[in-house]
């Protein structure tokens, strides 16, 4: 099975999150769209980086209130692991793991931001095969 068939896309339906965005806002999206990263995009659209509810949490644990004001151009990871739509999910997943990371941006050859690959998805991609085999 291949990335495309299991990220959660196309990009414009993501939730991303400008470099400008405060951390206020970052955490806010983030806990209404259920989600446990965004994208941070530029103004074209391009993928900038990534800030997970990690990210988040640390720096309030480090700087407390005051950190609500930081803007997602300072927390953010900035050289994100991407991975391409064609890819198999076993290269998506061995990236994962050897990265520590739980969400995978996808991007297309010209670096673009087409979708996401969450832990979530290769976990459903094992449970329906579980199911599948338990069936059989």
């Amino acid at each position: 099975m291949k990335v495309i068939d299991l990220m959660t896309g196309p990009a414009e339906k993501l939730v991303c999150a400008k470099r400008d965005m405060t951390l206020d806002r970052l955490a806010s999206l983030i806990s209404h769209h259920n989600v446990g990263a965004l994208p941070i995009v530029d103004d074209d659209g391009g993928l900038c980086g990534m800030i997970s509810e990690r990210d988040i949490v640390r720096a309030l644990a480090l700087d407390g209130h005051a950190a609500l004001a930081l803007k997602a151009s300072e927390l953010m990871i900035g050289a994100v692991i991407t991975c391409r739509p064609a890819a198999s999910y076993e290269v998506a997943r061995k990236l994962m793991l050897k990265h520590h990371i739980r969400h995978l941006p996808i991007t297309d050859d010209d670096g673009g931001l087409i979708g996401i690959l969450s832990q979530r998805d290769l976990v459903t991609l094992y449970g329906a095969s579980e199911q599948a085999n338990e069936a059989a």
